[in-house]
């Protein structure tokens, strides 16, 4: 595929990119990775992966348009965590996983840094344009129409591209500095003490795992200990109507171009007036989550065996545990998701970690052929994703376009009204039953595109 093709290509001949975030290998690299070794399977991609990307887009999908009962789907108005909240950084957990299994051979192979930021940060860029496409204007009901005084700068999408485009960098600019013995996969990986095969990931790239602790730590104490303007509440300020973080957005984005109905809006108490879920500030700490499942790619690529990559995945994961209880019980740092706060980033990184050991016992270790099965259409959704999710972000704004006498009654009224009349729903419960198949329909979709090789990519 050529550089100047447009930003939506489609392929028959290669099983898709990577990921949505993978650089394609270059015809004259070789294979041989300075001892990483790949645990692709033989037709170059990674099943857990795969279905972990997947099973966060059906996710995404169903929560965007579910009911607000029972109260558990969708997001916490504020402190708490719902099933809502643990999709999008268990997106940014795998995106991170992608960046380590795409980029790190690359530039193990000595691939040029200014060729990978080149395509990096395109790709990032037409990722954060397609954001502003599909939720810039659609956050205050005017889609197709664009207001440019009104349109939301952040968004699913934008927040994906900048941690994308951060770790990234980090990635493609930092050296390697191994502390101790090159780290090496295959034979001599195996052949190593155990703890030494466990502390190989993190001795390999020590100033990525710096890196991320320092953003995570920065983030963390500018949220818990600055003071917001024109705010009186002792620190830590972490209110509705006072916390940094939406002072700071509406200072760079302003006000007008930032998420018009945010959860805690309707508060009676203690509203918040301006608070972007996805805004610029706590994208910092979403940053963190991307950091995460890059250790998660790194023990992938260097470690050998089934049950050192899963006893690293379980220290990942009782390491966040451990550090969200400490956070909650003795710092007393709620969980979040509107603020990012670190009890959010290390509890949604935990359960990160322990998806991704669901799914790779079953379908890497036991390589069960039922839950393979199972699996596939999250397969299929997985290297379709951010086609699926524009497709259904546009289709669902599209919905209302088409309607009987008045706007009232279009196509998503009709739909919902024919559940509640046919199935003898209530409206709550009718409303996730239409997300339930909205997210059927776009798992179809993946599954015709898979089955034609259609494999569309930003």
């Amino acid at each position: 595929m050529s550089e100047s093709e447009p930003f939506i290509a489609q392929s028959r001949e290669a099983s898709s990119d990577e990921d949505e975030s993978a650089i394609m290998l270059p015809s004259h690299v070789e294979s041989d990775v300075h001892g990483l070794r790949s645990p692709r399977r033989a037709n170059g991609r990674i099943p857990t992966v795969d279905v972990a990307r997947g099973i966060t887009i059906a996710l995404m999908i169903f929560v965007n348009h579910a009911g607000d009962r029972p109260k558990w789907i969708q997001h916490a108005k504020w402190n708490g965590l719902h099933l809502a909240d643990l999709v999008m950084p268990a997106f940014l957990y795998i995106c991170g996983t992608s960046i380590a299994l795409s980029l790190v051979p690359l530039k193990e192979r000595l691939v040029p840094r200014q060729e990978l930021a080149t395509k990096v940060g395109t790709r990032c860029l037409k990722l954060f344009g397609l954001g502003l496409l599909t939720q810039g204007g659609s956050s205050v009901g005017q889609f197709p129409y664009f207001d440019l005084s009104t349109l939301r700068v952040m968004g699913v999408l934008q927040r994906i591209a900048l941690c994308v485009a951060v770790v990234s960098s980090v990635v493609i600019f930092m050296p390697r500095l191994s502390l101790g013995r090159p780290a090496s996969g295959g034979r001599n990986t195996s052949k190593r003490g155990f703890l030494s095969r466990l502390l190989a990931p993190v001795l390999a790239y020590p100033l990525w795992w710096a890196s991320g602790i320092a953003v995570f730590v920065t983030f963390s104490l500018l949220l818990l200990l600055l003071h917001a303007p024109r705010c009186h509440e002792p620190l830590p300020n972490i209110m509705p109507d006072c916390n940094i973080a939406g002072y700071f957005d509406k200072a760079v984005l302003g006000e007008d171009h930032m998420f018009s109905h945010p959860t805690c809006h309707s508060f009676k108490s203690h509203p918040c007036y301006f608070m972007d879920p996805e805004g610029v500030f706590t994208t910092t700490g979403a940053t963190v989550s991307v950091f995460l499942g890059l250790y998660t790619g790194i023990l992938l690529l260097m470690l050998p065996s089934h049950g050192d990559r899963l006893i690293s995945l379980g220290a990942q994961f009782c390491g966040c545990l451990s550090l969200t209880l400490f956070l909650g019980l003795f710092v007393r740092v709620p969980i979040n998701k509107n603020l990012y706060t670190p009890s959010y980033i290390t509890a949604t990184g935990a359960v990160s970690a322990l998806l991704v050991m669901c799914i790779y016992i079953p379908l890497e270790v036991w390589q069960s052929r039922r839950f393979t099965w199972a699996m596939q259409p999250f397969v299929w959704l997985g290297m379709n994703s951010i086609t699926v999710f524009v497709g259904d972000e546009l289709l669902s704004q599209m919905l209302p376009w088409v309607f009987w006498g008045k706007m009232e009654y279009n196509l998503r009224r009709v739909f919902l009204e024919a559940l509640m009349g046919i199935a003898f729903l209530p409206k709550e419960a009718a409303r996730n039953a239409l997300a339930a198949l909205d997210s059927c329909f776009w798992t179809a979709v993946a599954g015709w595109l898979h089955q034609r090789k259609y494999f569309l990519k930003v």
